[in-house]
């Protein structure tokens, strides 16, 4: 067995993951079988896989195969365990959440979510081919952002003293994990132009580029090669020398993560949009707002409770198009990408809908109209709705994702040439600057803390709590 894999798409891991990547295998087989109304061989596939070994620590092939089913489910048994403080998860759990939910109450109900829908999918033979559509879009997009998430909270177990190498089960893997994810993106099978086959999230930003002209001069989808790119980033900092032992290498994993999260949002608005427009693709509304929406929890909470209501609480009404995509509009900043990497959905036909504009350096907040562009540092807010929304869960790992939040932040970007660095985070914020030290209440801090900077030890003490 080889001891990296490589994708037909420009890309070669660090370690071996052909057998996770061939859970796309059985997506399309499951496509297959439902083209040909066999849908009791779908459900085998969709319960108890067919492509995907799973191998022990000392690499013996187990008895039961990956299954879709299995991913959706966390892998044990339906309790979660897999997801624990996975930002991404999380956020859909309150997005889908009623009103009163706890974040427990959260799990409990909607936990199965993917795996309810597929099921039922299943079993309804008028679905067509959705059901393993529904499986990219829901259950692998999910699995794949988790990968990503536990690679950077294996890398910060390594900072924080953790032994990788002293503890034989693998159980900390950073590399492993991270090139989990980039398997689960792209899959087994992916070919290039000009048909670029395949069945996994690398194939739907290709339906999507090609939708919103967002594609290369070669056809790729502008989002699949700037994720390639940016999980390269990600290889070439794993390479370095105790890579996971630096403050640094944890901020720029942090950062890397994160903007490959975004650009994952961008062919769920495309597609989904496409899906509002067509009435032939009606069908699939439910299941991208199902991907998307519940995310729009870390957002604005007046725009995530519209979108809730015109998508997720009722039957998708076209009538309701122009304001749902206002609301969609609105909701891309947070989310993390722009207008103009979303791009303009069928140019030139009578289903064009307009690139939006974006917003312009004088843009009003909250009736105040600032001399300079303050908009991006103002979004630091979001960072704080994050934490908080991420503190409602239990934690057994001193609220480590939210710590990174914290720390590093994600929302308020700053140009890098009057600042030195690409966010500003809550933790910068406590750090003084010479500016800071001519305010009126600087020496107030200095006098209450007994030092010279912002105190957030107490903060730190709260998120170990």
């Amino acid at each position: 067995m080889s001891s990296t894999t490589t994708f037909d798409v420009g890309i070669t891991t660090l370690t071996n993951v052909d057998a996770i990547s061939s859970i796309a295998y059985d997506i399309r087989d499951m496509a297959d079988h439902l083209q040909r109304n066999e849908f009791l061989d779908a459900r085998r596939i969709y319960e108890d896989g067919k492509h995907s070994k799973q191998y022990d620590i000392y690499g013996n092939e187990e008895d039961n195969l990956l299954s879709l089913q299995r991913m959706a489910k966390g892998w044990k048994g339906g309790t979660f365990d897999q997801f624990n403080e996975d930002p991404s998860f999380m956020f859909q759990m309150l997005g889908m959440a009623d009103r009163g939910d706890s974040a427990v109450d959260a799990i409990d109900k909607y936990g199965s979510y993917a795996d309810s829908y597929i099921t039922e999918l299943l079993n309804d033979y008028s679905s067509g081919t959705l059901g393993a559509q529904a499986s990219t879009i829901l259950i692998v997009s999910m699995y794949a952002s988790h990968q990503l998430w536990d690679g950077l909270r294996d890398c910060f177990a390594v900072y924080n003293g953790y032994n990788a190498e002293a503890d034989q089960t693998g159980k900390i893997n950073p590399k492993q994990s991270f090139d989990n994810f980039i398997a689960l993106y792209v899959g087994a099978g992916q070919t290039l132009g000009p048909d670029w086959d395949g069945d996994m999230l690398y194939e739907l930003a290709q339906s999507g580029g090609d939708n919103f002209d967002m594609t290369d001069g070669e056809g790729e989808a502008i989002v699949n090669s700037d994720i390639r790119e940016l999980y390269q980033s990600i290889q070439r900092t794993l390479s370095e020398e105790d890579y996971c032992k630096r403050d640094e290498s944890i901020e720029k994993l942090w950062l890397l993560s994160s903007q490959i999260v975004s650009k994952m949002y961008i062919p769920l608005v495309q597609m989904l949009i496409h899906s509002m427009k067509q009435e032939d693709e009606a069908h699939k509304v439910k299941v991208y707002a199902w991907a998307l929406i519940p995310q729009l929890s870390q957002c604005r909470p007046s725009v995530h409770s519209k979108l809730k209501d015109y998508l997720l609480d009722k039957k998708y009404d076209k009538r309701d198009f122009p304001r749902i995509l206002e609301l969609l509009q609105q909701s891309y900043d947070c989310l993390g990408f722009s207008c103009e990497e979303l791009g303009t959905y069928k140019e030139q036909t009578n289903d064009v809908v307009a690139e939006c504009a974006g917003y312009e350096e004088g843009h009003p907040m909250a009736g105040f109209i600032p001399r300079k562009d303050v908009r991006t540092l103002s979004k630091v807010d979001l960072d704080i709705l994050a934490v908080d929304q991420l503190l409602k869960f239990p934690s057994t790992n001193q609220n480590e994702l939210a710590q990174l939040y914290f720390k590093y932040g994600k929302a308020a970007e700053i140009d890098d040439d009057a600042f030195g660095f690409q966010l500003m985070s809550l933790h910068d914020m406590t750090q003084p600057t010479d500016e800071q030290q001519w305010s009126p209440y600087y020496n107030d801090y200095v006098e209450y803390f007994g030092r010279e900077k912002n105190d957030d030890s107490a903060i730190m003490k709260a998120f170990n709590d």
